[in-house]
């Protein structure tokens, strides 16, 4: 319970500021207080995902575009998640929840797009990868697969795929864990985001996490998570960019994450509603960051 109140901290800053000023209508002045701490400690919770990194981008290689989205299992419109992907352009598509008819469309309607990895299934975590045709001469992919992350211990599929982006290599990992509605699953999350640190302490190169988290910044597993690894959320300096429930712009949160290593950065990172879906898209553009050179003047000797 604790875990899941964890995830509103824009909303208790809405609510508490609320409660101060009624407190101070009244001249409750303990409670204002009261109202007023407690909203400077979730203001100090969700200010730093306003606050940008700062980092130089390199011009060379070009930016890598992902979408991710999950794309809910019994939507009934197909034909607007399909069409979102076709003109979003993006190098990458992570897609979750699908089933084996939601690959069947887009097999003869994601025209343009070729599937990597895939797993179908009749529940809510199938999930496949898709690479832009048009992207393969810049974008190899050397492998790619679905396993289950926690070796049995849950049963999700994730994708676990490598590539060269214009010869920079990049470990991606695409992750779609269990929401944590009850005490059991809630533990089997947290296996799930312990597993995917241990598979980013295991690679070389470029890391990139990305999907369906069920975590918010502020949930204690999402920042031992970030803690461990040193991986960069693409959220920060965009906002709150809530991506669940889509439509509910006051009660929404931000489950959907792209996670990256240090040497990326995030150039743009957006959210969008589909018609079908209870989450909104998330698209995002990464970067390189420039090398850092020490200038060493010569003419001083040793």
């Amino acid at each position: 319970l604790l875990d899941l109140a964890s995830h509103f901290r824009a909303q208790y800053v809405v609510l508490l500021l609320v409660s101060a000023l009624l407190a101070a209508l009244v001249r409750w002045r303990a409670l204002v207080v009261v109202c007023i701490v407690a909203m400077l400690v979730n203001v100090a919770c969700v200010a730093p995902l306003f606050v940008a990194r700062g980092v130089a981008v390199a011009a060379d290689p070009p930016p890598l575009r992902l979408l991710a989205f999950n794309v809910y299992t019994a939507n009934p419109s197909r034909d607007a998640t399909i069409s979102h992907v076709l003109n979003a352009d993006a190098d990458l598509v992570l897609l979750q929840e699908v089933d084996t008819a939601w690959i069947e469309d887009l097999t003869l309607k994601a025209v343009g797009y070729r599937r990597v990895a895939t797993h179908g299934r009749s529940d809510n975590f199938g999930i496949t990868l898709l690479v832009r045709e048009a992207s393969e001469e810049a974008l190899k992919i050397e492998s790619a697969r679905t396993f289950d992350i926690t070796g049995g211990a849950v049963d999700v599929p994730s994708v676990d795929a490598h590539l060269t982006w214009h010869g920079r290599r990049v470990a991606l990992l695409g992750l779609h864990t269990l929401p944590p509605v009850s005490p059991r699953i809630a533990a089997e999350r947290n296996a799930q985001l312990i597993a995917a640190a241990q598979w980013v302490e295991r690679q070389d190169g470029d890391v990139i996490v990305i999907g369906d988290l069920n975590a918010t910044p502020w949930c204690a597993p999402m920042r031992d998570l970030l803690d461990r690894t040193g991986l960069v959320n693409s959220i920060q300096g965009y906002g709150l960019g809530q991506t669940w429930p889509a439509g509910a712009a006051l009660a929404g949160i931000p489950i959907d994450h792209c996670l990256h290593s240090s040497d990326l950065v995030t150039l743009e990172r957006t959210v969008a509603d589909i018609e079908g879906s209870d989450h909104r898209a998330l698209h995002v553009t990464l970067g390189w960051a420039q090398e850092q050179h020490i200038a060493v003047d010569e003419s001083v000797s040793e």
